[in-house]
């Protein structure tokens, strides 16, 4: 299952997402996969194991 969500997040933030996305010479769909990663090794680091929920 995949949810669409909206993120907001500081312009700096932002272009440094896709300076990124571009200097590995990602499409642009990856930020999407980027800041799941991010979140997951945020929620793990915080003890919430994240393959225990959803489908």
């Amino acid at each position: 299952m995949t949810v669409k969500t909206t993120v907001t997040m500081t312009d700096r933030t932002a272009a440094a997402l896709r300076f990124y996305i571009g200097k590995e010479g990602l499409g642009m769909r990856a930020q999407s996969q980027v800041i799941e990663t991010a979140l997951k090794d945020f929620l793990r680091d915080r003890g919430i194991d994240v393959e225990k929920y959803g489908d």
